[in-house]
């Protein structure tokens, strides 16, 4: 067996990659039988390519490797272990499955004192995400539905196992993936083993296509729970960074919530259904007022509706008169926090009238409803909408909520 170079010419550009191959004579003509896909080869010189198509010749052919462990070279080595898993998974997939069973017992003795551990990886997690992956049929979408290429599928999906997983820099997250993870033996790149650079691009590439990732996603789960939902959570949050952040246009001082003021910030906004799923994510500028981004949402919150009348539920901070006003007329229901004390509501609250329940800290809260009316315009008509006030007692808090 040895390598051989394949040079590709795609837009006036020339492709160079390489092959694991081997020499067979077919009907006395000799032709080239091709192994494995090797990609690029990138970081390993091109006087090393006998080397590692020499480990992997004895490996695949039974062959006695006279190597130590001191004799071998890392970087062939570290190559060598990729691929082979890749040989690996690829001759599992050819395989026919077995469908004969037999009761024939084949019994052996094995030395349990032999075993050694030469490659121990984490999987249970990786393999939980491929499940979900697969179920979503996430790979399928960004090939098809995007026009990712196999690579790019590979790489994308080993950058959303390592965010889910282990969350990191990109340079912790691709040592992760390479040194502690099993994440290769489920999905293979053709351009081997991933660094900081490849994942970041790989971000990259997902990020433009963000939209119809989260429609994408969004539709499948609620095809596969079979969830119809009405009520919709909508929250807005900030993270600071540590550095300078000069470079990201939408890192500004504002407001931190971890009272980090000396920090540039960006604002993320976030919109679930009622069991916490997300529907839609945005980030925004750190010094963004939460009243502003309340437009988008109800852009969203159509997109997800699919045609029902939704109740979106929100607190004080985004839900201002002319935001509940926007709400009703394009057809939304509300249930928010009230941005205003409504003092006369409370010294009308008849003691006979309150009605009493326990919240979820086991307290005892007591609330009398108050009837009230909105006016709002839509379609340069005046309308009129009744709306429910809880008076809550004793924290003397309220909260609107539409019949």
């Amino acid at each position: 067996m040895f390598i051989k170079k394949v040079t590709n010419r795609k837009a006036g550009k020339t492709y160079i990659s390489y092959s694991l191959v081997k020499s067979k004579r077919i009907e006395g003509v000799s032709r080239h039988i091709n192994i494995l896909d090797l990609g690029s080869l990138a970081g390993l010189g091109v006087e090393k390519h006998k080397a590692l198509a020499n480990r992997m010749t004895r490996l695949i052919c039974n062959q006695l490797d006279i190597l130590t462990e001191e004799g071998l070279d890392k970087e062939i080595e570290e190559k060598f272990q990729y691929f082979y898993r890749r040989l690996i998974k690829k001759q599992l997939e050819r395989a026919p499955i077995e469908t004969e069973r037999t009761d024939k017992k084949e019994i052996a003795e094995v030395d349990l004192n032999s075993f050694e551990s030469v490659d121990s990886k984490e999987i249970g997690g990786e393999w939980l995400c491929y499940q979900s992956f697969e179920e979503l049929g996430l790979a399928g979408f960004l090939s098809e539905g995007l026009g990712f290429n196999s690579n790019e599928v590979a790489i994308s999906l080993l950058s959303l196992i390592g965010r889910m997983l282990h969350p990191a820099s990109e340079l912790g997250t691709a040592r992760w993936l390479n040194e502690n993870s099993a994440a290769f033996e489920l999905v293979c790149p053709a351009s081997g083993p991933v660094d900081r650079k490849r994942l970041t691009n790989a971000t990259l590439l997902l990020y433009p296509d963000k939209d119809q990732i989260e429609d994408f996603i969004s539709g499948k789960v609620d095809d596969i729970l079979g969830l119809e939902d009405k009520y919709f959570l909508y929250d807005l949050t900030n993270t600071h960074f540590e550095g300078s952040a000069i470079g990201c246009e939408k890192a500004k001082f504002g407001r931190n919530k971890q009272k980090r003021n000396d920090c540039r910030q960006i604002t993320l906004g976030l919109l679930t259904d009622s069991n916490g799923l997300p529907k839609r994510s945005r980030y925004y500028p750190g010094n963004i007022g939460e009243i502003t981004t309340f437009d988008n949402v109800l852009n969203d919150l159509e997109k997800v509706a699919k045609g029902n009348k939704p109740v979106i539920v929100m607190d004080s901070g985004i839900a201002s008169g002319d935001n509940l006003k926007k709400a009703l007329s394009r057809g939304f229901d509300y249930i928010c926090v009230s941005r205003s004390g409504h003092r006369d509501l409370l010294e009308q609250v008849n003691e006979d009238e309150l009605k009493t329940f326990i919240n979820k800290s086991k307290e005892e809260v007591k609330t009398q409803f108050f009837d009230s009316e909105v006016f709002y315009e839509k379609d340069g008509i005046q309308h009129c909408q009744k709306e429910r006030i809880y008076t809550l007692k004793p924290r003397q808090k309220e909260a609107r909520k539409l019949p």
